[in-house]
């Protein structure tokens, strides 16, 4: 029949106001390779999607320099030559590189630089303060690769710090003193290839023309019942 139940109508009214709750979603891989080693990544913004923004203590790095062969350092990238890094082994944070956005995170590949079995936990939080966590254990001789599953969507920010850990000996040497008393001692570990979405915060506009098809549904719905009585 032509016209349409109230229940249809219902239905389609309820999927238009969904249409105008869910913001626009862009997809990234950020792999590093449009910087330069040495860049701080935490005063750049994406240049692949200028979506995204990561701060505290991050630099790119270029796994083929000499310096690093023979370390950990060198099996950092799992895509190109460049990579990320925490130089001091600080923390790393990432946020939207837009305060009208938040981002959903999908995964990223880790390598240890100098430790065995270093620590690493990744927090995820969210606008209405819940908190998701991850706990891994990185090698330092093969990246571990770190997939999210549904919970990570809706992020407001996401924070990695590093701890303790086995030091490789075959890496003995290579690096500056290490202090077993300092937890933070050679916790530097390598991100590559972290692949996020962002989503805007604010609805995106329905168009008017699909309130017109919802108002003039709901007219003819009107005007069938009216036909109806009269009959």
């Amino acid at each position: 029949m032509f016209f349409l139940s109230i229940k249809r109508i219902i239905v389609i009214v309820c999927i238009i106001n969904l249409m105008g709750l869910t913001g626009k979603a862009q997809a990234a891989m950020l792999d590093f390779e449009s910087y330069d080693h040495g860049d701080n990544i935490f005063t750049y913004v994406d240049i692949s999607s200028e979506l995204i923004y990561l701060g505290g203590t991050l630099r790119a790095l270029d796994t083929t320099e000499s310096i690093h062969i023979g370390t950990g350092y060198a099996l950092g990238a799992t895509s190109g030559s460049m990579t990320g890094y925490n130089p001091s082994g600080g923390t790393i944070r990432i946020y939207p590189g837009n305060a009208n956005e938040l981002f959903n995170l999908h995964g990223m590949n880790l390598t240890a630089a100098w430790m065995d079995e270093l620590e690493v936990i990744v927090m995820g939080y969210k606008p209405d303060l819940s908190i998701e966590m991850r706990t891994l254990f990185l090698s330092s001789t093969e990246p571990t690769m770190l997939e999210f599953n549904s919970n990570w969507t809706g992020l407001s920010s996401v924070s990695m710090n590093s701890y303790g850990g086995v030091l490789n000996v075959d890496y003995d040497g290579r690096h500056s003193p290490y202090n077993p008393d300092d937890p933070n001692s050679l916790t530097q570990f390598m991100v590559d290839d972290l692949g996020y979405t962002t989503v805007s915060r604010i609805p995106t506009p329905i168009p008017a023309g699909i309130w017109l098809i919802g108002s003039g549904l709901i007219g003819l719905t009107g005007l069938r019942k009216k036909l109806f009585y009269k009959t």
